[in-house]
């Protein structure tokens, strides 16, 4: 088997305080016909790299959830029809410097339908799942759950609050864990 060749590249944040900027890793194919895919390990200098991230044929993989400041430990291995590893690349150690961009503000739309039937709609990550609550005033001590929506693979979100005409008013809120 080869020794694979690594590129450190930052890209797009994911998200919060101290997690780093995801990184994008690199490598050139191994020359070896026998070769079926990748694999990428990394982990805290000061422990186990046991994180195993695989690329399959890809000549990248993409490390997120990594925290600024700490010491990580990479390397790469390419890999054969049964799975069998080639002996590690050379290791690279690398140290994020860059956080995350905080998450963007959520904007929630609220129409009011030709039915009386109201809508409630937002953008964010997609596969969030939020509580949609309801009160009486924007002040109220008590909200109600009116319901649980999970977010499309695009981050689209909408609850319709088909109750919401028997209401003389009635203020929304997102509750994302």
């Amino acid at each position: 088997m080869c020794w694979l060749l690594m590129q450190l590249t930052a890209v797009l944040p994911t998200s919060a305080q101290s997690v780093a900027k995801p990184v994008t890793l690199g490598w050139n194919a191994a020359a070896d016909p026998a070769v079926r895919g990748y694999a990428i390990y990394y982990g805290r200098t000061n422990l186990a790299t046991n994180t195993r991230i695989n690329a399959s044929t890809n000549l990248s993989c993409t490390i997120s959830g990594m925290v600024v400041g700490v010491t990580y430990r990479i390397y790469a291995v390419s890999y054969d029809a049964q799975g069998i590893e080639s002996v590690p690349s050379n290791q690279l150690t690398f140290t994020p410097t860059t956080p995350a961009a905080p998450a963007p503000a959520l904007k929630l739309q609220i129409a009011r339908q030709s039915n009386g039937t109201m809508r409630v709609s937002w953008t964010t990550a997609p596969g969030t799942t939020a509580r949609i609550q309801s009160a009486s005033s924007p002040t109220a001590t008590t909200w109600t759950t009116r319901a649980t929506v999970t977010s499309t693979d695009t981050g689209q979100a909408a609850y319709l609050d088909s109750t919401a005409a028997q209401s003389s008013a009635r203020f929304y809120r997102v509750v994302i864990p």
